[in-house]
């Protein structure tokens, strides 16, 4: 066997057990508003599920995701795109990579994230999820080993009635921001 096809087998395998969070105990957590908000060893942190308004869903989501089965659905059931959203955590206050030290915290945060967004689901239903990844220095970025982690995170834990796919926005504004070449993830509901 080369060492490529090992080497890839190994990555594959250090994935699934990175993503599988068995036996890791999400924390309690409340919903303010419209954040949820829990603390593991005294790092506070904010999930926010922000929705998508209609226009950036057509001019920004839809073009972005090349995947016949997601263009289908979206293009026959145009009422469902909008309960979309953008998933977003920050870890005291920052965007960026804040817990790097210690694994088990992170762990667990990503554990309670799973937690609440499978809450958010029964109770929103929505037809899209996007998820980006941050850089280590807060913001936006294309961090490809995040998006294999919260890849092999949601396909393990989260529910079976949605797809998984990868999305590349090419260009878009943040407010004042122009950001161009993003690459994150989609999840979108099977109809």
């Amino acid at each position: 066997m080369s060492d490529i096809i090992q080497l890839s087998k190994l990555v594959n395998e250090i994935l699934s057990e990175v993503g599988d969070l068995k036996g890791i105990q999400p924390v309690k957590w409340q919903r303010i508003a419209d954040r949820y908000i829990f603390k593991v060893n005294e790092n506070v942190v904010e999930v926010k599920f922000q929705k998508w308004r209609l226009r950036e869903i057509n001019d920004i989501i839809i073009p972005s995701v090349e995947n016949k089965v997601f263009q289908a659905i979206a293009s026959k059931h145009s009422e469902l795109l909008l309960n979309s959203y953008n998933l977003g955590y920050r870890v005291n206050g920052e965007i960026g990579q804040a817990i790097k030290s210690n694994i088990n915290t992170l762990y667990t945060i990503l554990s309670t994230i799973v937690a609440i967004s499978k809450d958010f689901i029964s109770t929103n239903d929505p037809f899209i999820i996007t998820i980006f990844s941050s850089s280590k220095f807060g913001g936006l970025s294309n961090d490809k080993q995040k998006d294999l982690i919260y890849a092999e995170i949601l396909k393990q834990h989260l529910p079976d009635n949605y797809y998984l796919r990868d999305i590349h926005i090419k260009e878009m504004y943040d407010g004042d921001l122009n950001i161009e070449n993003l690459k994150g993830l989609i999840l979108f509901k099977r109809k």
